[in-house]
């Protein structure tokens, strides 16, 4: 991936909240149709009544940019009302959020480099319910550690949306660990693989409803019982693997594409040998 999705994340966004009318800003601007499956989701499962005081409901947005830009949140918070906590650690993004947020007293803005150790404070002290209704997490680095504390500590949305490495294949497990001084290097590695994400999030009661190219989502089993739980390996498929124009969206997967065509055991060996300039002890690679 290269410079190309770092643009997209990281400098695109800068002025764009400032100079956007309001109906310019609720048009999908998510990076993979993530923010149209949400709401369709949210839907699904009797989570979206704007005529049932839109304020009781909360999204929690960590990793929230500039409010706008790569954002699958906006029409909740911004556009439906709904109380929330955003959370953005870049100065000029959480610049342009607080812009964007300026009126909305019913949102709270986190300027912090979110952890494991962090999250369930920030989220008590913006007075987030522990049951939720939804989650988005895209942090680029150890998100799977974070998801990890705050379902651990009771806090259980009912809908979470969180990015996954698509690159890395089925039958893989792969995490970036947490370690407060690294920093994305806007290249491949980041994050975690969909079946390192279902072995976490599965555990406290969610089924996976969804793979939308480069994000999961989950629902709790108990909002949605008789929602399908899909595989780790026929969520990928669907969502990634088997539609066709993966590479015009994804051009920076290219040259690493053949993982998803390859035997776990071979593909394990295909990515330690990528991630070589890592430390062993920065993440954890293993079959699922």
């Amino acid at each position: 991936m290269s410079a190309t999705k770092w643009l997209i994340k990281n400098l695109l966004p800068y002025g764009i909240v400032t100079s956007l009318k309001r109906g310019s800003i609720l048009r999908d601007t998510s990076c993979a149709n993530e923010e149209a499956k949400l709401v369709a989701l949210a839907s699904e499962i009797g989570l979206i009544n704007l005529l049932e005081q839109p304020r009781a409901s909360w999204v929690v947005d960590i990793g929230a940019s500039d409010g706008v830009s790569m954002s699958s949140t906006k029409k909740f918070a911004y556009g439906y009302g709904w109380s929330g906590c955003m959370i953005e650690c870049d100065s000029l993004k959480f610049s342009s959020l607080s812009t964007l947020y300026s009126h909305h007293e019913n949102v709270s803005l986190v300027k912090a480099k979110v952890s494991p150790s962090n999250i369930v404070n920030i989220l008590k002290a913006c007075d987030v319910p522990q049951d939720f209704q939804i989650l988005n997490l895209d942090i680029d680095s150890w998100d799977l550690f974070v998801i990890e504390s705050l379902l651990k500590s009771g806090y259980l949305p009912s809908l979470i949306t969180m990015e996954i490495n698509e690159k890395i294949p089925e039958g893989v497990f792969f995490s970036v660990k947490y370690n407060h001084e690294h920093v994305w290097r806007a290249d491949n590695f980041y994050g975690c693989s969909i079946a390192a994400a279902c072995a976490v999030v599965k555990e406290f009661g969610y089924c996976l409803a969804a793979v939308e190219w480069n994000n999961a989502f989950f629902v709790k089993q108990s909002v949605a019982p008789s929602l399908p739980d899909l595989s780790a390996s026929e969520a990928l498929r669907m969502g990634y693997v088997m539609r066709e124009d993966r590479l015009t969206l994804f051009p920076w997967n290219a040259d690493i594409d053949f993982w998803h065509s390859i035997e776990p055991e071979q593909a394990l060996i295909e990515i330690k040998s990528y991630f070589s300039e890592y430390p062993d002890d920065l993440y954890d690679l293993r079959l699922a």
